[in-house]
């Protein structure tokens, strides 16, 4: 998901804002060496699905700069969860989702083009706060109602998604 980007982005962000890692895996302790003991760099460990939505609360806003994500569910989260995403251009499916300067920020690929946009939404919290809500807004129409009905649709099922509790 390249983490390492965002760690690196870091060194160009002089605002005191924390990023906070959560998750686990084989590059976590040279994450936590790129890291350099920044304190505002919290690696979190596994967190528990249910634990996730205090941490998208508790956020203002969320990187994810995987390289061509399938669909980017982290970004449907934190949009649902009305935070602004910041991605960049090759990350695939969340820039499906994020309107570079409406429901987020679509960033050049170098650490310090992902530094200056994590300044950028760090020094205007209101604007950021404003991009969160129209990434909510945005999110209106997802569903898992579609999902499921397209699904049935193609296991051959005719059932409106209104009946896919009773399967």
């Amino acid at each position: 998901k390249r983490v390492d980007l965002i760690v690196e982005a870091m060194k160009h962000v002089p605002e005191d804002i924390p990023l906070l890692i959560a998750g686990t895996g084989p590059d976590e302790a040279r994450l936590k060496a790129l890291a350099g003991g920044d304190k505002r760099i919290r690696f979190l460990g596994f967190v528990a699905d249910n634990d996730m939505p205090a941490l998208y609360a508790d956020a203002l806003a969320v990187p994810f700069v995987p390289y061509d994500e399938d669909y980017g569910l982290v970004t449907i989260e934190a949009m649902k969860s009305g935070k602004p995403v910041l991605t960049v251009p090759d990350s695939g499916g969340p820039c499906e989702f994020v309107r570079d300067g409406e429901t987020g920020l679509v960033c050049g690929l170098s650490p310090a083009a992902i530094g200056a946009g994590l300044s950028r939404l760090a020094d205007d919290v209101a604007a950021t706060e404003a991009m969160g809500r129209k990434a909510l807004d945005s999110m209106a129409a997802i569903t898992w109602d579609p999902v499921a009905e397209g699904l049935l649709q193609r296991a051959g099922f005719a059932l409106p998604v209104t009946d896919v509790d009773r399967i």
